[in-house]
């Protein structure tokens, strides 16, 4: 896999290792890998930095990789899960094409003052870092078996008739190698996935995977997805007032912004903005009202009754409600909570 796919504004676009640039260093700064954004048409519009402070990667924990290649496609994963502000790329890569940083340091988090750097800070070492940035914290076996399923589906995407080198896929999940097989064997068993597995070793080893047509129908139907397999926090880009609650599984705790939320609902709410229909007035009104009652705790029923609404007055956007990545959360627990199932 030597691209991901990332959606930022409602709009795809592709991020690829740039292997045409010599990386460089600055001061204390060591810059490591340089990555291109890319619409759905292959245009590049953006340049975007890995670097580490010097200090940072000499205490590092865990940062271990066999070469080059390993740590490039180790960055790459974690770049879909980073605050990509596309104004913020666009903007550094007209000026001369210069790229938007982020930068691994020991203490600072969050954009700086030019918005030119996003410093993420080490804790815990390299991994624990990693799982932060992905699953907000160690993940529950949820967490990571959502994780494989979204991975594969990726890259089944991209390349339908290859299995995905088992190789590549731990890049994307930071967790130890018993959780990964732990969850590899679940999906296997439950016939979301198939791989090939090696017969020559004590243990048996997997070497590809491939999701099958029914995790691909599990993770198309977003709402049954978040149910099934809840993703307990989104890499926290701003801070704020926090909204806590429980998934199912090992009831391990929801922590998402309310500034997140809000950020969510204005993407839905300038989508509405753009389109000419009779009841926008009346649509809006309903988002707004979603948007109170899922910052506030134990409202299931009126979140199901503002959707049900929704759905009658316009069904897309009822849609593009219970699929977006950090509202979908919150829905799916509403009707987790009114269902029994937590």
């Amino acid at each position: 896999m030597d691209k991901v796919r990332i959606k930022i504004e409602n709009n795809t676009y592709y991020i690829k290792p740039d292997t045409e640039n010599p990386v460089q260093q600055s001061g204390d700064r060591t810059a490591l890998f340089i990555y291109l954004l890319y619409t759905d048409n292959d245009d590049v519009i953006g340049c975007i930095s890995v670097c580490w402070t010097r200090t940072a990667r000499a205490v590092a924990i865990g940062l271990s990789f066999n070469n080059k290649s390993e740590e490039e496609l180790a960055y790459l994963a974690l770049l879909q899960h980073l605050p990509l502000d596309l104004e913020k790329i666009k903007n550094r890569f007209a000026d001369n094409h210069h790229c938007f940083m982020f930068m691994f340091n020991t203490s600072n988090e969050g954009f700086s003052p030019d918005n030119k750097i996003y410093s993420i800070a080490v804790k815990g070492g390299f991994e624990k870092t990693a799982q932060r940035i992905i699953f907000g914290a160690e993940p529950s076996d949820d967490q990571i078996r959502r994780k494989i399923l979204t991975t594969l589906h990726d890259y089944w995407t991209e390349d339908p008739q290859t299995y995905m080198p088992l190789d590549k896929i731990k890049f994307f999940l930071p967790v130890s190698a018993k959780a990964l097989y732990r969850n590899l064997y679940f999906l296997l068993d439950d016939k979301l996935i198939d791989a090939v597995i090696s017969t020559h070793s004590d243990p048996q080893q997997i070497v590809t995977v491939k999701i099958l047509n029914k995790g691909i129908k599990h993770i198309e139907d977003q709402s049954e997805f978040s149910v099934k397999f809840p993703s307990e926090l989104i890499y926290q880009k701003f801070t704020g007032d926090q909204i806590n609650a429980t998934t199912s599984g090992d009831n391990s705790p929801v922590i998402i912004n309310s500034q997140n939320i809000n950020i969510a609902f204005s993407e839905i709410e300038a989508e509405i903005q753009k389109k000419d229909f009779s009841n926008k007035k009346e649509v809006l009104k309903l988002v707004d009202s979603l948007k109170t009652e899922v910052k506030k705790e134990n409202n299931y029923q009126k979140i199901k009754s503002i959707l049900e609404e929704l759905k009658t007055e316009a069904k897309w956007v009822n849609e593009k409600i219970v699929k977006h990545p950090i509202i979908a959360q919150i829905v799916a627990q509403s009707f987790a909570k009114i269902l029994g199932i937590i």
